[in-house]
């Protein structure tokens, strides 16, 4: 009395949906007495047993049949949602290879003796683990560099987040 869907993925069995305890009918005292010992045993009183046996639904062949049809197809959700999200993962990470690739120095514009000693500097910082703060007049490419900062460094396959610091006071910058 009971179902079994095994969760295949990529021809691995990675889980199982089964569904157990089916009572058919009033035949199946063994079972129900086991029930009623079980629960004697956690401390339930004899009429809240009665009371809970009273509830359990028996089940007809033709409703045992919907219940593993609906088994089994919770069975092949799991495994559709899986191919799913596999599938946006790696469309992510192909996006951030692309990303990654965007903002390497050599796609910069600058080949200028001055840019050519920031590109120094960005090699030696983009392995520090720790925040960077980039100053300067708007439209100098403060974003684009912090950009190559994190796609070129090791935590390029985490999140970037940029923070206007404009909006703090000098005294909360310091202290960070």
């Amino acid at each position: 009395d009971s179902a079994i869907f095994p969760i295949v993925i990529d021809n691995d069995l990675v889980g199982t949906v089964v569904t157990l305890g089916f009572i058919k009918d009033d035949a199946d005292q063994s079972r129900l007495t086991e029930v009623r010992e079980r629960l004697a045993a956690v401390g339930f009183s004899g009429d809240e047993i009665e009371r809970s046996l009273g509830a359990i639904h028996m089940f007809q062949d033709s409703e045992r049949e919907h219940f593993t049809d609906l088994s089994e197809l919770v069975a092949q959700e799991v495994v559709t949602l899986h191919l799913e999200i596999s599938t946006r993962e790696d469309r992510i990470s192909e996006l951030n290879k692309e990303l990654g690739s965007r903002y390497k120095y050599d796609n910069m514009i600058g080949k200028s003796k001055p840019m050519q000693t920031l590109y120094s500097l960005l090699d030696k910082i983009r392995s520090a683990e720790s925040t960077v703060l980039i100053q300067g007049e708007n439209g100098t490419g403060k974003e684009l560099i912090a950009k190559a900062i994190h796609y070129n460094s090791s935590r390029k396959d985490k999140a970037f987040i940029i923070q206007n610091c404009s909006a703090f006071n000098d005294n909360l910058l310091e202290s960070e």
